[in-house]
C-alpha cells in the first residue's frame, strides 16, 4: 500500500486506519447520546399518547391540574366532588390559596385573643400609673426649694436656671412620656 498525504498530518503517511478507529468511535459516542435521548423521547411519547387517548376515552370528573379522575357515573354533584379534591390537590392553585386564607383566619383568631388579654392588662397598667404620680406628685425636690429653679453662678453673678429634675417631674405628671 502507497502512503498518501494525512489530512491530520499533511504529509505522506499510512495512519488510515487510526483515523477510521477515531472517526467510527466519535460516531459511536454520537449515536450512543441519541439513543439515550431517542428512548427518553419514545417513553414521553408513550405517556403523552396514552394521556390524550385517555381524554377521547374517560367520561368522568377530572382535575386539569395532577390528573385525578373520578371514574364515569360519578353522582351529578360533580362540581362538589371536584370541589373537596381541590382543597387536598397539592399542584391546584385553589389549594395553596385556601391553605394561606386558613392561616390567615387562626392569626386573625390569636390577634383577638391577644387583644382580648390586652384591654384588662392595660387597664392594670394604667391604674398603676395613676398610683405613680400620684405619689410622685407628693415628692419633693432634692436639688431645689420646690421652686423649679437652681441658682448658677456665670461669672460674678448669680441666676436662677431651671431645675432639670422639676422639669422632668413636671412632664411626667402631664403625660408627656416621650420625652418632648
Amino acid at each position: 500500500m502507497s502512503a498518501k498525504n494525512c489530512t491530520t498530518h499533511h504529509h505522506a503517511c499510512d495512519c488510515r486506519e487510526e483515523h477510521f478507529k477515531k472517526l467510527i468511535a466519535s460516531f459511536e459516542m454520537e449515536t450512543a447520546g441519541h439513543a439515550k435521548e431517542n428512548v427518553k423521547l419514545k417513553e414521553e411519547n408513550k405517556v403523552l399518547t396514552q394521556w390524550v387517548q385517555g381524554l377521547y376515552i374517560f367520561k368522568g370528573v377530572q382535575c386539569v391540574y395532577c390528573g385525578h379522575r373520578y371514574p364515569p357515573g360519578t353522582p351529578d354533584v360533580r362540581d362538589i366532588v371536584l370541589l373537596e379534591h381541590i382543597s387536598v390537590c397539592p399542584k391546584h392553585p385553589l389549594s395553596a390559596a385556601m391553605s394561606r386564607i386558613k392561616e390567615l383566619e387562626l392569626d386573625c383568631v390569636d390577634y383577638r385573643e391577644a387583644m382580648s388579654l390586652a384591654k384588662p392588662i392595660n387597664a392594670l397598667l394604667g391604674e398603676q400609673n395613676r398610683v405613680l404620680k400620684a405619689l410622685l406628685a407628693q415628692v419633693e425636690c432634692p436639688v431645689c426649694d420646690g421652686s423649679g429653679g437652681v441658682p448658677v453662678r456665670h461669672g460674678s453673678e448669680w441666676e436662677q436656671e431651671q431645675c432639670q429634675w422639676c422639669a422632668e417631674k413636671e412632664r411626667l405628671l402631664c403625660g408627656d412620656n416621650n420625652g418632648n
